[in-house]
């Protein structure tokens, strides 16, 4: 046991002083903090996405905005006017 003990004390130094271990350290560094900044992003992009299904869920003017905008709903008491323009010429 006490053996053991003295091997990997004296392997884990040598690991990370050897230019391979080093290198392969800041490798890892590097990666953790590509990991912590995605990390980062995707709870940005967490807490926004709960926000708008709270908003969806509690306001009903919500879900008619996208009905609007996204399916071309409209209420049965309106009248749709279209504007077509021609493109400009050169």
């Amino acid at each position: 046991m006490a053996a053991a003990l003295a091997i990997s004390l004296a392997y884990v130094p040598y690991r990370l002083l050897d230019p391979v271990g080093a290198r392969r350290v800041a490798e890892l560094r590097s990666e953790l903090r590509g990991i912590r900044g995605r990390h980062a992003k995707l709870t940005a992009e967490n807490h926004q996405l709960r926000q708008e299904i709270d908003g969806l869920r509690q306001d009903p003017s919500v879900i008619e905005d996208i009905a609007r905008e996204d399916l071309g709903m409209v209420r049965p008491d309106e009248i749709i006017i279209r504007v077509e323009t021609e493109p400009r010429r050169p």
